[in-house]
């Protein structure tokens, strides 16, 4: 995904994004229901990840890759080698994919804003959820200034289901790691967390 459509979409919505408005409640009063920023340009959306990640594999399918995987659990760490293909691939990145905002049904309900990284030669776009519960909270794409490659995307995300809530820390680096900082939560237990690794380099 290049920088400048990435830019483009960013610059329409910005322009045509409201900010949200700040309610005030008294402790007698009911919070004000979250609304979704107003957007009257829907003929753009925000980044897609899952995009992305299926550009990223149609670029490394066909290369002889070997990845080491790092599992880092309980104060354990264990490492293995394993099969670069597009079931190790899809399994690998589920976490991001399930978290991807591309859809239409999610403008409104992100706050975004650009900035450029001089020393780095990069320009990001940050995201950030206005309502609570979206899976997505936070993503961060930087992309180079000058060629517009993506070369890292950064999210966090929370997820509930019955009574566990996962929230994950997940970083893209093209053509070096994928890491997913995990902790899962389950009432009446304790905290369990994990790291795990997926490295092109090592």
């Amino acid at each position: 995904m290049r920088l400048p459509l990435i830019l483009s979409i960013a610059l329409c919505l910005t322009l045509f994004a409201c900010k949200e408005k700040q309610k005030s409640a008294t402790t007698e009063q009911k919070a004000a229901p979250i609304v979704p920023l107003k957007v009257e340009d829907t003929t753009h959306t925000y980044f897609s990840i899952r995009d992305y990640l299926n550009q990223q594999w149609n670029l490394k399918k066909e290369n002889p890759y070997t990845l080491l995987k790092i599992v880092i659990a309980n104060g354990k760490r264990d490492s293995a080698f394993v099969a670069f293909d597009s079931a190790n691939w899809y399994t690998i990145l589920h976490p991001f994919y399930i978290a991807d905002i591309s859809d239409r049904k999610y403008l409104g309900w992100y706050r975004f804003d650009s900035f450029e990284n001089e020393d780095a030669e990069e320009v990001h776009i940050h995201y950030e959820a206005i309502a609570p519960d979206t899976i997505m909270r936070k993503m961060d794409v930087a992309a180079n200034k000058y060629s517009g490659t993506v070369n890292l995307v950064y999210m966090e995300t929370r997820h509930k289901t019955d009574n566990v809530i996962t929230t994950r820390k997940m970083t893209y680096k093209r053509d070096d790691f994928i890491q997913v900082i995990e902790s899962e939560k389950t009432e009446g237990k304790p905290v369990v967390e994990r790291i795990i690794e997926h490295r092109f380099k090592y």
